[in-house]
């Protein structure tokens, strides 16, 4: 995995959630309940998104695997 693919599947997810998170806590300071509201939704929203990717990377990781496994055993049996 390159670092650009690194990036856009793990970091921005993960940034999205500490945004989220900064704002939720700010806005409990300052007790606006219906932006806290939104506040709240956006975090959800967010997490639900780092779980899309990180499921997807997961998944092309284990079809990966998955190939790697079958490719071995048709290499061994053209070996003999």
């Amino acid at each position: 995995m390159d670092t650009k693919e690194f990036a856009v599947r793990h970091l921005m997810p993960i940034s999205l959630i500490v945004i989220s998170i900064l704002v939720f806590f700010y806005l409990i300071y300052f007790h606006r309940i219906f932006i806290l509201m939104i506040a709240l939704y956006l975090l959800i929203v967010s997490i639900a998104l780092t779980l899309i990717y990180t499921g997807k990377t997961i998944a092309m990781y284990l079809k990966l695997r998955k190939f790697h496994k079958r490719l071995r055993k048709e290499i061994e049996k053209f070996k003999e």
